[in-house]
């Protein structure tokens, strides 16, 4: 029997990439690890409709099992790769060795970690994962109260599903704007405008001091002596991309593990969606995170995936940044894409 095309990633990037292989023809075995027990899904739906009650986590599976079933793939869900021995061609899980022929890297990206809020003992949450989301939906309560830091995309979702169901809210910015680098001051204007309307507590430049906990709320102290009590704290400062397993096995990573322009890493038997060797290209893929702090496949459209004649990924993927998606708020008075209407 053959050696499989192996996937390690459980996120939209891994599921489109196994859909075109097989849309290519590919017949060979594919094995898909992801380290989460839920088939692959996309993320955006976790901060739009799971938060407001417009959708339903199933929105966010790419496909469901019968689909994964039919087209022959073998999914291997909550079992993380921990290692990769290029020198053997297998990738390592549950202390099990796994042949690959070729290996495709999709790990994707965690969030930005606030070491601050972490150690206060304050309520503090992140959103990444299906649990992040529900765990943040049940506390979206009619009289609750939330402070976001982070005005990006993540922070005004978040902002407009809790000011749906009733929360106070208060969102924390440290530049004049929210998404001032993603859409320039114009457009940034306008959703700042359009969350204040819907009665977000919008402070931009500030600056954060200190975390600290009463009882069962948190307080956050400001610099300009100024504190806010919140039943929870959101964080939401953009993403790391996950490189440490590309790291351990050698491969060069440079915010993204670095690649050719068909994905193709050092190892011409390993790919990923990475950085771009190029130094003024970057090829935008699920490993990558942007200046922006987002991961532009996951908040974005997929890459469209192929599998050539010499039996290599490569990815439609963007040269350039592109721009982000919407807020969870829609206005006419911007283009930007994917916009959805909570109000």
């Amino acid at each position: 029997m053959s050696k499989p095309l192996v996937i390690i990633g459980g996120g939209l990037t891994a599921a489109k990439a196994v859909e075109a292989v097989r849309d290519a023809g590919f017949t060979e075995p594919v094995v898909v690890y992801g380290d989460e027990r839920h088939l692959p899904y996309e993320r955006p739906p976790l901060s739009k409709g799971n938060l407001t009650g417009d959708g339903t986590l199933a929105d966010a599976t790419v496909h469901d099992q019968d689909w994964y079933d039919s087209h022959d793939v073998e999914l291997r869900l909550g079992e993380p790769v921990t290692g990769i021995d290029r020198g053997k061609g297998v990738v390592v899980a549950s202390g099990v060795e796994q042949p690959y022929e070729r290996l495709l890297m999709a790990t994707g990206a965690s969030p930005r970690r606030l070491p601050a809020a972490d150690d206060s003992g304050a309520p503090i949450a992140y959103l990444r994962t299906i649990e992040d989301s529900e765990r943040l939906k049940e506390t979206l309560e009619q009289g609750k109260s939330l402070a976001i830091v982070g005005g990006g995309w993540i922070g005004l979702e978040v902002a407009a599903a809790a000011r749906q169901a009733g929360c106070t809210v208060t969102v924390l910015e440290t530049l004049d704007l929210p998404l001032l680098r993603v859409l320039g001051p114009e457009v940034a204007q306008i959703f700042a405008d359009l969350h204040r309307k819907h009665g977000v507590d919008l402070r931009t430049g500030v600056r954060l001091d200190a975390f600290s906990r009463s009882g069962d709320r948190a307080v956050l102290r400001l610099a300009d002596g100024s504190a806010i009590e919140s039943d929870l704290v959101v964080v939401g400062i953009g993403v790391s991309p996950n490189t440490g397993l590309a790291e351990r096995a050698g491969l060069e990573t440079d915010n993204g593990v670095l690649v050719d322009e068909h994905l193709r890493t050092a190892d011409p038997s390993v790919f990923a969606p990475g950085t771009s060797r190029t130094p003024t290209t970057r090829v935008w893929g699920g490993g990558c995170a942007s200046s922006t702090g987002t991961t532009p496949s996951s908040r974005g459209r997929s890459p469209v995936s192929t599998w050539s004649a010499d039996r290599s990924p490569t990815t439609g993927c963007r040269t350039s940044s592109p721009t982000s998606t919407t807020s969870g708020w829609s206005t006419s008075a911007t283009s930007a894409p994917r916009a959805t209407t909570v109000w």
